[in-house]
């Protein structure tokens, strides 16, 4: 078994897996990253010299939204990612033990007694 190709062929299945998810989240984490910073900027504004400055509670009202759309955003990324991890695993695994299992099909070793593609486990 020749490593370089091995390689190459993590690499290539990892490109062809997720390639595509680490641009569309990018997009995602620009978008809701500028909203976010609006939303802090003008609670921020208005609380200093704007309609929030004399009110607490509606300044508390937009600073609990802030937070609950942080943490949307924040979760939305974090799942993303486990998304993502799972892809990447399921890749390279299935080039690793898929070379593994060519290895010893090819010598006679008989389909019972190949191992299997371990699954992700976060």
């Amino acid at each position: 078994m020749n490593f370089e190709e091995i390689l190459g062929s993590v690499v290539a299945a990892l490109k062809e897996e997720i390639g595509d998810d680490l641009s569309s989240i990018q997009g995602f984490i620009d978008s809701q990253g500028r909203l976010l910073a609006k939303q802090t900027a003008w609670i921020a504004t208005s609380r200093t010299t704007g309609s929030l400055k004399d009110d607490d509670e509606l300044y508390e009202f937009f600073v609990e939204n802030l937070k609950t759309n942080t943490e949307g955003f924040v979760r939305s990324i974090a799942m993303h990612t486990i998304i993502t991890i799972e892809k990447a695993w399921n890749a390279v695994a299935n080039v690793l033990w898929g070379a593994i299992r060519t290895a010893l099909t090819g010598v006679g070793i008989p389909n019972s007694m190949l191992p299997e593609t371990p699954p992700f486990s976060a």
